[in-house]
């Protein structure tokens, strides 16, 4: 799902899909588990909250191609927007999807 385009301050390209950029002037307000699974989508995904340590492949909201973040901690905060959290190549634990 892509959505309308801003620009920062910066002159940076910014998502508004979901309304605003997350940043901590606005920051998420749900946040639900995610199961990693190689064909259920994701909707609205704008960051993720990893509880267990691991691999974290991931689908990027704009991309055909996967991705896997290697070694992610635990209580890391990844500030990207999927459109999956794929098993394969996943082994982080307790993912949370922020929105």
């Amino acid at each position: 799902m892509r959505g309308p385009r801003g620009r920062d301050k910066m002159g940076g390209t910014i998502s508004l899909t979901w309304g605003r950029p997350m940043n901590k002037s606005n920051p998420a307000s749900r946040a639900f588990a995610i199961n990693p699974s190689d064909s259920t989508e994701l909707q609205g995904v704008r960051s993720l909250y990893i509880g267990g340590s691991g691999n974290l492949a991931v689908l990027m909201r704009e991309d055909s191609v996967s991705v896997t973040f290697v070694s992610v901690g635990a209580g890391t905060f990844l500030p990207i927007e999927v459109s999956k959290v794929l098993a394969t190549g996943t082994t982080a634990s307790s993912i949370l999807g922020l929105r």
